[in-house]
């Protein structure tokens, strides 16, 4: 049998044709009640919006930056893309199973990124501290829900679980560290030192179809 957890993308996509509307992340951002539009609305106000694409199944955040934007401005989000609030906090991936008595969380970690480049975390941990299961996401069918929050808000829904941050789903690490290649390398001297564990990213081939909209090239993670 074929799970959710073995599917791409795209397969989920086609497995779930009712829920098409959930990898729309400017209907996720009304759903939750977010300041947010598409490209050619009103700003409402100056400040720092996320501008990401309406949809990406891709993943990886690409195409998602913070910029300020000036109040009614019309023209500086691009087709295909949506503003919406920026939120400070910190950042959770949180996967659920679904059981009769309700979402019970299966994987939750904890990611550091920095504003100017979203796409590139440079720390998770494992975390016992479990966002609020969203309310209005729990009609949704399927066995399993990964959400990306800040702090207790989401931004971004999965119908599949998502488990470690190199993809697998064994429990022997709780600590990522992901290299890029541009990583410094006292850095990596460092985490050498401290005695991390080298591991090389374990699905290349998944990234494939990414690399070309990608600045940045993982090459693996340090773990402990």
């Amino acid at each position: 049998m074929i799970h959710d957890h073995d599917l791409d993308e795209w397969e989920l996509w086609e497995k779930y044709p009712k829920y098409h509307k959930w990898w729309n992340k400017l209907y996720l951002s009304q759903v939750m009640g977010y300041s947010c539009g598409p490209c050619g609305t009103k700003i409402p106000k100056t400040s720092e919006y996320v501008i990401r694409p309406i949809y990406n199944l891709a993943g990886m955040g690409i195409g998602a930056e913070v910029k300020v934007l000036e109040k009614n401005d019309l023209s500086s989000v691009q087709p295909g893309y949506f503003w919406c609030e920026y939120f400070e906090g910190r950042h959770f991936s949180t996967t659920f199973e679904k059981h009769n008595d309700g979402w019970k969380c299966i994987h939750n970690w904890q990611g550091w990124n920095d504003k100017n480049n979203l796409v590139k975390f440079y720390k998770w941990i494992r975390s016992d501290d479990v966002p609020i299961f969203p309310e209005k996401l729990k009609s949704i069918d399927v066995p399993y829900l990964n959400i990306e929050y800040i702090e207790n808000k989401p931004i971004e829904i999965h119908l599949r679980p998502s488990g470690n941050p190199d993809g697998t789903y064994h429990e022997k690490w709780n600590n990522y560290i992901p290299i890029w290649s541009d990583t410094p390398k006292e850095n990596i001297e460092t985490f050498i030192s401290q005695g991390y564990t080298w591991i090389d990213n374990p699905f290349d081939d998944w990234m494939e179809d990414k690399k070309k909209f990608m600045i940045e090239k993982r090459l693996g993670y340090y773990v402990w």
